[in-house]
């Protein structure tokens, strides 16, 4: 059982270091003033990798309608991919946060089939 815990710890800690390595090849890509509220999304990615108008209204304190300008830049740096394509009720999703979170969830499948 300990054996299992130090493993769980160890997938846990490579999932943040993945985490931390995306969030900082954002800053990269990503055109946005330092204050621009665009940052806030970046963050609220890290928790909620599929987002919709209204989560990121809500979270961020703004009418739905203006959190298409904090979208634009994440979408144009590849950061945010639409997945919904209408034009009402659309929805996001990060691909390498989804990425991570999916080796996540194969390194401790594998591990408790092996044991």
């Amino acid at each position: 059982m300990s054996n299992a815990s130090f493993l769980a710890i160890a997938n846990g800690r490579r999932l943040v270091i993945e985490l931390r390595e995306i969030r900082n090849g954002w800053r990269g890509r990503v055109s946005a003033r330092r204050d621009s509220r665009v940052w806030q999304v970046v963050d609220l990615l890290m928790r909620h990798p599929v987002v919709n108008a209204g989560l990121l209204a809500g979270e961020l304190g703004v009418a739905d309608r203006n959190v298409y300008r904090y979208i634009e830049p994440l979408e144009r740096a590849g950061v945010l991919t639409e997945f919904t394509d209408r034009r009402r009720h659309r929805a996001w999703r990060s691909p390498e946060i989804l990425t991570a979170l999916d080796g996540f969830a194969a390194r401790a499948g594998r591990r408790g089939a092996a044991g």
